[in-house]
């Protein structure tokens, strides 16, 4: 459960052409700044074994929100939660280390796929284990997320991380794509808090427990 949120005023308001097709929302980070040797010892621990202890595993999730009463669903790197029953919001492949350049983790949503009832599709970023272990968004190198539709850029942000609130933050909720009339729009948010996981994040959203 989150024990601290902090939540900024965001003004970003994209709205979505009538024609996109999907919107690809993309998390790229570096391992945490410091020593060379220590990331030469970080790249053969995950040549080995595929993790690194000393590695920052960041998580994309989603929040899919309802309009009627129907639980919240959790997109996240979950054994079968990876989508929605409609297939609308995909999550991509696992990074657990940031090692590699570019794009680490990518969600995918098909606009044409997104059932009527949804009203919010909440995007958020989270260490793994991060409160346990003391882990921070602060700490974490050469980070970005940026926003796609149809392969054209509508959101970037190529210093994410860098505000002060991130320094002793493990979870950051940085957009939602909302429903306005027969479209969408694709909203800023800024909410900094704990947590351990993605479950963690939901909760605080939701005020309900995942399972």
């Amino acid at each position: 459960m989150e024990s601290k949120v902090v939540e900024r005023d965001n003004t970003l308001r994209i709205p979505v052409e009538a024609d996109a097709i999907k919107l690809s929302v993309e998390l790229g980070w570096d391992p945490k700044a410091g020593l060379l040797v220590n990331k030469v010892i970080d790249a053969i621990e995950v040549a080995a074994t595929g993790e690194s202890k000393n590695a920052y595993d960041l998580d994309l999730a989603a929040i899919i929100e309802y309009s009627n009463d129907k639980k919240a669903d959790l997109i996240f790197h979950g054994q079968g939660f990876k989508f929605d029953k409609a297939e609308s919001v995909v999550l991509g492949a696992d990074s657990r280390t940031g090692l590699h350049k570019g794009v680490n983790e990518r969600i995918t949503v098909h606009l044409a796929r997104i059932p009527a009832e949804v009203k919010r599709i909440l995007f958020f970023v989270n260490i793994h284990e991060g409160e346990k272990d003391l882990k921070y968004l602060g700490d974490v190198a050469n980070a970005f997320i940026q926003i796609q539709s149809d392969e054209r850029s509508v959101y970037s942000e190529m210093e994410a991380f860098k505000s002060e609130d991130a320094k002793d933050a493990s979870s950051l909720v940085f957009a939602a794509l909302v429903r306005d009339g027969d479209g969408w729009v694709i909203q800023g948010m800024s909410r900094y808090g704990a947590g351990n996981d993605a479950h963690d994040v939901y909760e605080g959203i939701t005020g309900a427990a995942f399972r």
